[in-house]
């Protein structure tokens, strides 16, 4: 006995004395010190997208990440997609050369614009009319974005369709946000693209203005004429500009914005692409309506309008064959919380919203249609201790072409 505990003191001063001896070893123990003090006072995030109001990211009823501004500047991401390559549970592939796929939870469906996920800005649906998803691509902007929240799983209780396999919401910048002075940049990389773009804003105690402008241009990486189609001439190129202003008026937030696009589309190794082309365009304008009426009640009314036109030249590489197409959608919301006592909040939500699509290419019967989707949700949150929370839901939307659904 006393020979088995001579070896293991011998063995814990060995230890110790190795661990003393190594300078690497005691770097490791002190960051590991360091490290646990800053998550102890690291702040919690506050995130809006899991229940429609702020909370802490610790409250959230969903899985739930965020993608903060700092990450952004910290890495090296090239686009949207690039960001979202970070985020355990989503995955990202390309497709059809220049543009990207985005899945969650291994749901990847045979798609380029990622339908089964709800895309929000600052809370409001922009998931195209004609493709029901977002084009994920180098022309989405990343200048404007102060934070993304990912909910991982369903969220058709809150949001109806679109919310199959999660919620991706865009927020962005304020001009609380911003350096008093502006933000410039200029940027040149590969395949001789440019990034030119300001973001400027100021902010006073009822009023505040910021405009964000951007123009940019790419010769793109030119992937399938290299390396799939010799024969090919190059076809990648690609435009894009933006002009975007946000102004609060004490309650009422006001946002307006255009939006231009010209592609080439090289396509992919199954179907390559020398002249097929297309320009896209977009204005819209968001109001939101955010008011305290009591200590107990708050009310939040949104009316969003926006309407892209497409235009597809040499459409599939048929010479002459171009195609346009006309799009408007309206959203409307209105939401109230009510806190009958502290522990307790009750949400209810009205919404209306119309989408109208002229496409010559869709067959007899579809090429202009009108789709309109009254909805209504309620939530009820109860907090049983700090730590404990019970929250439930219910849905009803109804669709002219598909049967009502709760």
């Amino acid at each position: 006995m006393k020979k088995i505990l001579f070896t293991l003191g011998m063995s814990v001063m060995l230890v110790l004395g190795f661990i003393v001896a190594d300078p690497n070893l005691r770097s490791c123990w002190a960051q590991e010190e360091i490290a646990e003090e800053e998550l102890f006072f690291k702040e919690i995030p506050i995130v809006v997208t899991a229940s429609k109001k702020e909370q802490p990211l610790g409250e959230s009823p969903s899985t739930i990440y965020v993608i903060t501004e700092e990450d952004i500047k910290n890495s090296a991401a090239e686009t949207f997609a690039d960001l979202l390559r970070s985020v355990p549970g989503v995955q990202v592939r390309k497709w059809l050369a220049e543009y990207s796929n985005v899945s969650i939870r291994g749901m990847l469906g045979a798609e380029v614009v990622s339908t089964r996920i709800l895309w929000l800005m600052d809370g409001i649906r922009i998931n195209d009319v004609r493709d029901g998803g977002v084009w994920q691509d180098i022309c989405f902007p990343l200048d404007m974005i102060k934070r993304i929240e990912i909910i991982l799983g369903p969220g058709s209780a809150l949001y109806g369709s679109n919310a199959f396999q999660g919620v991706i919401n865009i927020i962005t910048k304020s001009p609380k946000d911003m350096n008093k002075n502006g933000e410039y940049f200029v940027s040149y990389g590969s395949f001789n693209t440019w990034k030119t773009g300001v973001v400027y804003g100021k902010e006073a105690e009822d009023f505040s203005l910021m405009i964000n402008a951007s123009v940019n241009r790419t010769d793109g990486p030119e992937l399938l004429p290299n390396n799939y189609t010799p024969d090919y001439e190059p076809h990648s190129e690609r435009k894009w500009r933006y002009l975007r202003t946000k102004m609060r008026y004490k309650d009422l937030t006001v946002s307006l914005g255009q939006e231009t696009k010209i592609t080439d589309f090289s396509g992919a190794e199954f179907f390559p692409s020398s002249k097929y082309g297309w320009d896209r365009e977009e204005h819209y304008a968001t109001f939101i309506y955010a008011k305290p009426v009591s200590d107990k009640l708050d009310i939040k009314a949104e009316l969003d309008y926006r309407t892209p036109q497409e235009y597809f030249y040499d459409y599939s590489d048929f010479v002459g064959l171009n195609v346009l197409i006309r799009e408007y959608k309206w959203d409307n919301n209105i939401q109230f919380r009510y806190r009958p006592i502290d522990a307790n909040e009750i949400m209810l939500g009205l919404g209306y919203r119309q989408e109208w699509i002229n496409a010559e290419e869709f067959s007899e019967g579809m090429k202009e249609h009108t789709i309109n989707n009254p909805n209504a949700f309620i939530q009820n949150e109860l907090k049983i201790k700090d730590n404990f929370i019970i929250t439930a839901g219910f849905r009803f939307d109804t669709h002219e072409r598909y049967k009502n659904q709760f």
